[in-house]
């Protein structure tokens, strides 16, 4: 798998392990029948990171979660490698990704076709 994530764009193979964490997420139970939250987890501090998102009470941005995602890391990895990370807040990196890819599609359209 790590070879073929990286030989595709990285912003798809970011929606190939969204779609891929986010299958997996629901075959370990988290409840589906409350949407996800993600303002819970994520924040904006122009204090921390110049204002990127992050993981509340972490210096752990969105991107860098998901760019560990699309270099092969498991999720295992991230909760060993940043044990503050919760597998809520995992839960809310996507959930913010896929907001954002929904807001955004022209963008990540136009992306995906270069």
């Amino acid at each position: 798998m790590k070879d073929a994530a990286k030989k595709l764009d990285p912003t798809r193979s970011r929606y190939l392990l969204f779609v891929h964490y986010r299958t997996y997420y629901s075959t370990i139970g988290f409840d589906r029948e409350q949407p996800m939250n993600w303002r819970d987890c994520i924040a904006f501090d122009p204090q921390i990171l110049a204002g990127r998102p992050t993981v509340k009470g972490t210096r752990l941005s969105v991107d860098l979660i998901l760019d560990r995602l699309a270099d092969g890391w498991t999720v295992g990895d991230l909760f060993q490698a940043y044990p503050r990370l919760t597998p809520e807040a995992l839960q809310s990196v996507f959930a913010f990704a896929a907001e954002i890819l929904k807001d955004e599609d022209h963008i990540a359209i136009a992306k995906a076709a270069t």
